[in-house]
């Protein structure tokens, strides 16, 4: 009621005189919307006040001079009357209308396109066509957009993609990417005849065979390469070709070295900092900064900023693009220095070469000389050392 009130203008009005209750039952007999009634004894006699829509008002004047009171506006409120000045101002009403279709039409096209910064270079330079030919450029309707065509064509022309999707945001398409880990190689499953052999020196401390036929027993020691289990099964009927499977879990001996030299050369971004800043407009950059030939060698930031209103992302954003030159600088480490970055060094290549291990311990020795830091690790683990080979068969 009173959103309605508002949009279609409101008034309150005020009457006086002896006996106001008499037009209160008037009022409701008539079926005029009033509310907020409020009556009030002053010195002058009894003052009524209520609010009813503007167009209403008029209705209450024969009922007034019934009942011997007389009624007067104290407020106007509403949307009607906040535009009734503008009607003398024909241009600025034809300009705000003719904004609101041109907004209204730029509102439901794509002007900003975000993409992930961390894709390979090679996803990098596939990716900018393949959304333009999809439809996800500058300028282009959003009622056109398919998210599931696009991730569908995403699989079948991108290499390496395992999903894309496109997510909108007012004005602004977020293009959100997940890259295939390529990692150890899968074997075809359509493979006849696999063994397993040792990745590396271990000893067996037990075996679960899936497919195929054992080849050692649990508590043997084995080296790189021998036959753990064999794809080939001996039945009363012949030799039967499996592809093999299992688990052989074995005591293992890993070493990892770690090198830091006492004095070094490295290179970090210098104090000297560039800032460049670019308004984007409808997609349409503006430079804010004097161009400047700056050096290649450099660590460059960006930071992009997007102008929202009341939650909604507007075509229009900054882009601070910061600029830092490389410079080298010789750094001389202490042995405790060196040793902190040697244990540093030793944990990230735990992470990625004993990742699949149980490190049961570990034993630290330091082979330093002069120039060098050195330190190397000894670890004892339990990890499955099973690993297939293809065996190539003969067809008859």
């Amino acid at each position: 009621m009173r959103e309605r009130l508002w949009a279609l203008g409101a008034v309150q009005w005020e009457a006086t005189g002896a006996d106001p209750h008499r037009l209160i039952d008037r009022i409701r007999d008539a079926g005029i919307p009033c509310r907020d009634f409020c009556v009030r004894t002053t010195k002058a006699g009894s003052v009524l006040t209520a609010w009813c829509p503007a167009r209403d008002y008029r209705a209450l004047r024969p009922l007034v001079r019934h009942t011997g009171l007389r009624v007067y506006i104290r407020h106007k409120r509403g949307l009607a009357f906040r535009l009734r000045p503008l009607r003398r101002r024909v241009g600025l009403v034809v300009g705000a209308g003719i904004a609101a279709v041109v907004l209204g039409w730029l509102s439901g096209r794509i002007w900003v396109v975000q993409t992930p910064p961390d894709v390979s270079p090679e996803l990098a330079q596939q990716l900018a066509p393949f959304l333009s030919a999809q439809g996800v450029a500058i300028g282009q309707p959003q009622r056109a957009l398919s998210p599931n065509d696009i991730e569908f064509q995403a699989l079948q022309h991108l290499d390496g993609v395992v999903s894309l999707h496109v997510n909108m945001e007012g004005c602004i398409a977020h293009v959100e990417v997940v890259e295939r880990a390529f990692g150890e190689e899968v074997l075809p499953p359509d493979i006849r005849l696999s063994n397993i052999v040792a990745a590396r020196d271990g000893h067996i401390l037990s075996m679960t065979v899936l497919a195929g036929q054992a080849a050692v027993k649990a508590g043997s020691g084995v080296a790189e390469g021998t036959l753990l289990i064999s794809g080939v099964v001996d039945t009363t009927v012949g030799p039967l070709l499996h592809r093999a499977q299992g688990i052989v879990m074995a005591e293992t001996r890993r070493t990892l070295t770690a090198e830091v030299p006492y004095e070094q050369v490295i290179t970090r971004p210098g104090d000297a900092a560039y800032e460049q800043t670019t308004l984007s407009l409808f997609g349409l950059p503006i430079a804010l900064y004097t161009p400047l030939t700056l050096p290649e060698d450099a660590t460059v930031t960006t930071e992009q900023t997007s102008l929202r209103l009341g939650g909604v992302a507007l075509p229009l954003s900054l882009t601070r693009r910061r600029v830092r030159p490389n410079v080298s600088v010789t750094v001389t480490y202490t042995k405790e220095e060196a040793r902190a970055l040697a244990l540093a060094n030793l944990s990230a290549q735990e992470a990625d070469v004993l990742k699949d291990a149980d490190i049961q311990s570990r034993t630290l020795r330091d082979e330093s000389d002069e120039t060098t830091y050195r330190l190397v690790a000894e670890y004892r683990c339990v990890e499955d050392i099973a690993k297939e080979v293809v065996v190539k068969v003969r067809d008859e």
